[in-house]
């Protein structure tokens, strides 16, 4: 089996809400750059009024298609650019089932140009998550069956981007899904409150202000959404700047996504996996990860994300009763509707 095609899907959603409180007046009191991206006044980062997100689609010779998400939620244009012009030449006539031959040899080919963070590691990821879904598609397994198996077959979720206006609407959502049965909830609030964790509490860069701010806390410090390699990951671990560490699928991709989670283990630090702008693709992909992981504490939900990605798939994935349910059909075990990824697709 030999790859014969590797297709890039730069895809926007036009929808606002999963903002959350901030929503539409956040977008209206931003300051615009005439495009879809705008600055929200005291956040560092931009912020789009679509979800966006990067989708990879390698075929073979046998017919077998996978497909792969690189977490792109500014600027996916650029991580398909990535994919079309250089990881493309790559994997042409490759074997697929070679995946961590070839996660390699996309890596090393970038490395010495400077290129070992970014778009570029974001376009690897997904391609990455592609050729998994290509293995388990042709071994008809379960990708989590092909990172060792799976500890769990659902993983606990935590609520991320409650709905509503202002702070009380956001209460009563977070009520609501209390009810259903979910009992973590992400929320804006300070280390006084009791948190599970406190998340990205300062700039990512700032390793010794991490580490110094884990040892000033009794709350957990929760962070790593913004790396995408194990060295960025060992750099934390060793400073002990991170009490949890949050990797992304479509940040690091599953074969560096497992690499991370086993230097976790040996530093003891537990894992809960973050998922941002994302369709379904995504999200299955971090659940087989998840699902591989002994520690893994948590699967962050989005519900407006969770909706919207779905739309992507002809089976929805399943979040219900405070858990995501693991995907148990061959490779990541979802089917992409080829005319929905079409619909979102924007020109390059």
């Amino acid at each position: 089996m030999r790859i014969v095609d590797v297709r890039a899907f730069p895809v926007k959603v036009p929808e606002a809400e999963f903002w959350g409180g901030r929503g539409a007046d956040a977008l209206a009191g931003a300051r615009s750059f005439e495009s879809d991206y705008v600055l929200q006044p005291g956040w560092i980062g931009l912020y789009s009024s679509h979800i966006e997100s990067c989708l990879v689609r390698i075929e073979t010779d046998s017919g077998l298609v996978g497909y792969g998400e690189g977490q792109t939620p500014i600027g996916p244009e650029v991580t398909a650019a990535a994919v079309t012009h250089v990881l493309r030449p790559l994997l042409i006539g490759e074997d697929p089932a070679r995946v961590g031959v070839l996660r390699r040899k996309m890596y090393e080919a970038l490395l010495p140009r400077g290129h070992f963070t970014g778009y570029v590691l974001d376009a690897i990821a997904a391609a990455d998550t592609a050729l998994w879904d290509l293995k388990g598609k042709a071994l008809q397994r379960p990708v989590h069956d092909l990172l060792g198996g799976g500890f769990r077959t659902r993983i606990p979720a935590y609520v991320s981007g409650l709905p509503g206006a202002s702070v009380e609407e956001q209460a009563v959502a977070g009520r609501e899904y209390l009810h259903r049965g979910f009992w973590a909830l992400k929320i804006y609030l300070t280390e006084g409150c009791d948190g599970a964790w406190l998340e990205a509490p300062i700039h990512p860069e700032d390793l010794d202000g991490h580490a110094e701010l884990a040892r000033l806390l009794t709350v957990p410090v929760a962070g790593g959404e913004t790396d995408r390699t194990r060295y960025q990951f060992r750099r934390q671990f060793e400073r002990r700047s991170l009490d949890i560490a949050q990797p992304d699928a479509g940040r690091c991709g599953i074969t560096e996504g497992k690499a991370i989670a086993e230097l976790a283990e040996t530093y003891n630090v537990p894992v809960t996996m973050h998922t941002g702008m994302a369709t379904a693709v995504l999200i299955a992909a971090s659940l087989h990860l998840g699902a591989s992981i002994p520690d893994c504490r948590y699967q962050e939900f989005q519900p407006r994300i969770h909706a919207v990605g779905n739309r992507f798939i002809t089976s929805p994935l399943v979040c219900e009763g405070g858990y995501y349910q693991v995907p148990t059909g061959p490779g990541l075990g979802i089917e992409v509707d080829e005319n929905v990824l079409q619909k979102y697709t924007v020109a390059t």
